[in-house]
């Protein structure tokens, strides 16, 4: 694998993206100090791995990410790609002599996987928010991936291929374990190591299970026996519940056909009363429509009695509508009358004004016949003074227009003076403008093209930073992928574990239902005699703490042996533990006055033993024995009696009891037991719950973990894509700005251009404009003297006309005065006249309205007589509509009284009615609850059993129990149920899968036997091959050692040894060194120089032996001097044959020797850049 390219961004001083080339043979680094030379070493390494901030020169993992300079600000991530190529198809000729021999010659550093393929690219990100991602051929891998893909190519972490600066002082003065790790790179047994360890790793674990699962075996072993039985009994209650569930079935079958039959005769008797019920209808029908008869013999009298009403109110109107038409009559006469005297008052008024009106009139003719004539004879001077200022007005006028002409013709020259001046001044103007313009046109012209530079390097930068921002665009993209799947996997990891906590929590409160159940029976004592039932539940309800319970309940008895101590201990199972004897006495005082029954009590004797401890004792003079037979014929006095699990009893006194024990007592101390064992089961099942939920929270704060990255990595992106948008918008406004400035260059030099013919014109002008106002300036004063003296002519006339004016006004004055006094006269004149025409027109309509009045009069006069002969009629018509209304009253109220006495039998009909309908309501009532009835039985089978009335038959047609005696049967299965006690009905379904799962735990433990066996057999395996390899290896390292030495010191010897030959696996590694005249001594006792040299002779030696695909020597030759950096060069430049050798140095020697060199130079402080030579192509070139 050779290193053909390294790709960095953001890595340290490198800002924007630099690619290096490695080609083959010998490659150089070279600059300057601080520029960023080992940056490109430190960039490889953490590529292939490197997690140690140290080792690249920072104090954290961020460091490594560009921090800034004086004009960039800091990145938010750094990335390095390397790219090798796979020549295993190469060496796969070269070796192929050696495939006999050794097997694993080819292609072993390499995993399968990546041998076909011609580039292998490993890249490495890191973003500043603390994240990392490792790609091979840019799809995501583990750390791990990347060094299985190094191990034993030399290129690891722990390889040879890169020797930093200090290290060669590192490898002289380590310890012999440290410089061991370089021994194990080149014989290729670091991936073997890795393996080892993951695979004590695994086997460490698979013991761990493998130890779990013997614990488990043996727990549910012991849980088969008590299932075992629990199933028997459950199955026994599955019986009786089966048999009880067909009584009880039976049972509701009857009571619903009773409920039935009782629906059938409520409907007879309700068909009866409905028959009653239309019966008694039809005789309220026929009385209703002898009832409507009187009814419309009612409502006609009622309808006399209504017209007879309506007659006498409309008389009543009438009349009184005459009256009110005769006093009208008469009040209209009286107006009348007062109207006539008031238009004959006015009528005089009228004349009286007439007559003033005539005298005033004659006054006022008799003055205006004194002004006739006056005004014309004014007439005739007014007209000769107009003539005479006409005439003067026409001199004034010619003489006034030659006045004008003259005016114009010296305004036109001065304004042709002034536009002359105005001219010159401006074009003098315009040429300054025009001078400055050209100059700030050429001045513009030389901004605008370093402008244009500027914008095209500025359209270049952003492009570079634009493909850098889309190149993060996608990589961010990559990383939230990433970690949105990562979260998909923890969600998914996170509901396995909630359901595991759930199902857990779920068997822990199932187990915790069973244990109150079990102790719930205990305190009351189920199963016990009816006195210690009382006593137990009598001290609950007095709190009283000093009776503790019956002592079945604290014996531990074996599984299996619970019939013989109960038949040994018979009735003192249920003697009642109580702390005190006042205790006794008032439970057995309580029990006397009640009348309960009789029980026995057992007094503690001493605080300090245990109720459990005491009851225990009373089984120690009991022997359990397999049968009756085991009982020796002669006891030793510390045995009081032989049991065998049956509950067969030999007492040591000859007495031997036996037979059936019974189930109750039995069943009292299986119980105890069975409360104990769950006591204990549920322990377990808290600890197993709290160990899910510890889980399942660190299963939340993973996901929270990943989902809180994924946020990270999207806000990141956000952030980036924000960036690239801001980028590209950047990029198109310098790209605006670019041909902006393009224009405006353009349109700046073609005004330049445009500026000097215009200038030309300009100049010319300006001096044919000042022959033209020296022309103007000598016409200019005879003008001024001819405007002078048609001035003064003007002035005379105008002097004229004014004092002929103020004659001929003043005549105009008194002629109007005499006008207005006529004219005013005239209107007088006229309105008398008008006057006195209103007066007399008032007069006769004053007589026209005073014989109107009179006819008025005389018409009111003969309505009022009318009007009162009327109201006398009607007066006699409304007292005969009152005698008639009066008896239709009458009349109406006696049909009336015989209609309510119909209607009175009527009521007594609608009340039977009534009655029946009642009835008939109660019959619905009761058919309904029977239906109900039905419908409830029909319920309960459907809820209880899950059946309708008719799948229900069947499952009783063959039932041969009388129905007399179901009842019975019934409260014995119910009664006998009950004294089963508690029943774990999942004990059958239990039983099996506990069963089931202790095969497969069986099945389990045997694979992990044969894993622990087979990861054993491999770590051997791997243990002689590391073993094999180290030593082969160390022995070739060790010759060609001692063949390297002597030719870089020029003489001298050296060998390498081990510590510890015994142990070749854990073994370190020593050099032992003799320099040219001096004697065998330990490396350390060295000069510096003679370290340096002994250290590349180690690693030289290695070289040769197992190349590397690539080595790197970092400012290695700096401790050497000029006669061994000689020989050091020439020893890299025949290395470069088979392997690519990067140097970086500072030595001129070195420096001469490589086919390539790069520099590395800082053109901006902090910013690192690249610049290559291919020496070979020089050297050609100069050949040439």
């Amino acid at each position: 694998m050779k290193l053909r390219k390294i790709e960095i961004i953001g890595f340290k001083s490198f800002r924007e993206k630099v690619v290096v080339e490695i080609g083959d043979g010998m490659t150089c680094i070279v600059g300057p100090n601080g520029c960023g030379k080992s940056n490109v070493v430190d960039a490889i390494k953490w590529a292939m791995g490197d997690a140690s901030a140290k080792s690249l020169r920072g104090n954290s993992m961020q460091d490594v990410i560009f921090a800034g300079s004086e004009n960039h600000k800091a990145l938010g991530m750094a990335e390095v790609t390397l790219t090798f190529e796979n020549d295993l198809n190469a060496r796969a000729e070269a070796l192929a002599g050696q495939q006999d021999d050794d097997p694993n010659a080819l292609g072993e550093s390499i995993p399968r996987e990546f041998r076909d393929l011609a580039e292998i690219a490993i890249t490495r990100r890191l973003f500043r928010s603390g994240e990392s991602e490792y790609l091979i051929n840019k799809v995501g891998c583990r750390l791990m991936d990347i060094q299985d893909l190094l191990a034993g190519t030399g290129v690891g972490k722990q390889g040879y291929s890169i020797i930093e600066q200090g290290q060669i002082g590192f490898i002289v003065n380590a310890r012999p374990s440290q410089r061991r790790l370089i021994i194990e790179e080149a014989s290729g047994i670091t991936r073997y190591k890795g393996q080892r360890d993951r695979a004590e790793r695994r086997l460490e674990q698979t013991e761990q299970n493998l130890a779990r699962t013997r614990d488990v075996l043996e727990e549910i072993n012991k849980q088969m026996k008590n299932l075992e039985r629990q199933a028997r009994r459950a199955e026994e209650h599955r019986t009786l519940s089966a048999e009880l569930k067909v009584l009880e079935i039976s049972a509701l079958l009857e009571r619903r056909a009773q409920l039935f039959g009782l629906r059938s005769s409520t409907q007879k008797g309700l068909d009866e009363q409905r028959r009653l019920y239309e019966q008694r209808k039809v005789s309220l029908a026929r009385r209703e429509a002898g009832s409507s008869a009187a009814r419309i013999e009612a409502h006609v009298t009622e309808q006399r009695h209504t017209e007879a009403t309506q007659n006498f109110y409309k008389l009543d109107t009438r009349l009184n509508l005459a009256r009110s038409n005769r006093n009208h009559g008469v009040r209209s006469v009286t107006d009348a009358r007062e109207r006539l005297e008031s238009l004959q008052r006015e009528r005089v008024g009228q004349q009286r004004r007439v007559q003033s009106l005539d005298s005033e009139l004659a006054g006022v003719r008799e003055e205006l016949a004194g002004l006739l004539g006056t005004p014309e004879e004014s007439d005739v001077d007014v007209a000769q003074a107009q003539a005479s200022i006409g005439s003067l007005r026409d001199t004034l006028v010619s003489k006034q227009r030659l006045l004008d002409e003259q005016r114009a013709r010296c305004a036109q020259a001065r304004a042709r003076q002034e536009r002359i001046d105005d001219r010159r001044a401006w074009i003098a103007a315009q040429l300054g403008e025009l001078e400055a313009r050209q100059a700030s046109a050429r001045e513009q012209v030389d901004g605008a093209r370093e402008e244009l530079e500027d914008a095209r390097r500025a359209v270049s930068r952003h492009a570079i930073d634009l493909e850098r921002l889309n190149a993060d665009v996608a990589a961010f993209q990559i990383r939230a992928d990433v970690h949105t799947k990562a979260l998909a996997e923890a969600r998914m990891a996170l509901q396995a574990g909630e359901a595991a906590a759930n199902q857990a929590s779920a068997a822990r409160h199932k187990q915790q239902a069973r244990v109150e159940s079990l102790d719930a029976m205990r305190r009351r004592g189920e199963g016990y005699a009816e006195g210690v039932q009382k006593v137990l539940r009598w001290a609950e309800q007095q709190g009283r703490a000093d009776i503790l319970g019956p002592a079945g309940s604290f014996l531990e008895v074996p599984e299996g042996w619970e019939a013989a101590a109960a038949a040994y201990l018979g009735e003192r199972i249920g003697d009642i533990i109580v702390t005190s004897r006042q205790a006794a006495f008032d439970a057995l005082n309580m029990l006397a006055a009640q009348r309960l029954g009789r029980i026995a009590c057992f007094v503690l004797g001493d605080d300090r033993t245990t109720p459990g401890e005491v009851v225990g004792a009373w089984l120690q003079g009991l022997e359990l024995v397999e049968s009756l037979g085991d009982v020796p014929a002669k006891g030793d006095g510390k045995i009081e009696a032989w049991a065998t699990a049956r509950g067969d009893i030999v007492f040591a006194n000859g007495r031997v009891v036996g037979g059936f024990v019974g189930e109750k007592a039995e069943g009292l101390l299986r119980q105890a037991r069975q409360l104990e064992d769950l006591r204990r089961e549920l322990v377990q099942a808290v600890v197993l719950d709290e160990e899910l939920r510890e889980s399942l929270e660190l299963l939340r704060e993973d996901a929270t973990i990943v989902s809180g990255r994924l946020d990270q990595t999207r806000s990141a992106l956000a952030a980036v894509q924000h960036d690239c948008r801001a980028a590209a918008h950047e990029h198109e406004a310098q790209e605006r700005q670019q041909i902006r400035v393009q224009t405006h260059l353009e349109r700046v030099c073609a005004e330049d251009v445009a500026i000097v013919p215009l200038r030309e014109g300009l100049a010319a002008e300006l001096v044919a404009l000042g022959d033209a106002r020296e022309a103007l300036g000598a016409e200019m004063p005879g003008l001024q003297v001819m405007l002078e003296g048609l001035g003064a002519e003007v002035g005379a006339l105008q002097a004229q006309i004014e004092q002929r004016n103020l004659q001929l006004t003043d005549t105009k004055v008194r002629q109007a005065q005499v006008r207005e006094r006529r004219r005013s006269l005239e209107q007088s004149q006229e309105r008398l006249d008008q006057s006195l025409r209103g007066a007399r027109h008032q007069i006769e309509r004053f007589e026209r309205e005073a014989g109107q009045q009179a006819e008025r009069l005389a018409h009111f006069e003969k309505v009022a007589v009318e009007a009162e002969a009327e109201a006398r009629t009607l007066g006699e018509s409304f007292e005969l509509a009152s005698v008639q209304i009066k008896a239709a009253k009458v009349a109406l109220d006696a049909t009336l009284l015989e209609l309510q006495q119909i209607e009175l039998g009527l009521s007594g009909n609608r009340r039977e009615i009534e009655a029946v309908g009642a009835r008939v309501q109660e019959l619905e009532i009761e058919s309904r609850e029977s239906a109900l009835g039905l419908d409830h039985v029909d319920e309960q089978l459907l809820e209880r059993f899950g059946l309708s009335a008719l799948e229900a038959k069947p499952l009783v047609a063959d039932l041969v129990l009388a129905v007399a005696s179901r009842p019975g049967r019934i409260n014995y299965l119910r009664a006998r149920i009950e004294a089963m006690g508690a029943v774990n009905a999942l004990a059958i379904e239990e039983f099996d899968e506990t069963r089931a799962r202790k095969l497969f735990l069986e099945e389990q433990h045997l694979d992990l036997e044969r894993a622990v066996d087979d990861l054993r057999k491999a770590i051997a395996r791997m243990d002689r091959e590391s073993k094999k390899r180290f030593e082969e290896t160390f022995a070739a390292v060790n010759a060609k050692f001692q063949e390297v030495f002597p030719r870089l010191f020029r003489g001298g010897r050296a060998r390498l040894t081990l510590t510890d030959p015994d142990d070749p696996l854990n073994t370190g590694v020593d050099i032992e060194v003799q320099p040219p005249g001096k004697t065998l001594q330990n490396v350390t006792l060295l000069s510096g120089g003679e370290k340096a040299l002994t250290a590349v002779s180690l690693i030289f030696s290695i070289f040769l032996l197992k190349p590397t695909p690539f080595s790197i020597l970092d400012e290695v030759d700096a401790p050497l001097d000029e006669a061994n950096v000689g020989r050091f060069a020439e020893m890299v430049r025949e290395m470069s044959a088979t392997s690519q050798m990067i140097v970086i140095t500072h030595n001129r020697r070195t420096m001469e020797a490589p086919r390539m060199l790069y520099g590395v130079t800082m053109e901006e402080p902090g910013v690192s850049k690249v610049v290559s030579v291919r020496l070979s192509d020089v050297d050609d070139r100069l050949a040439s």
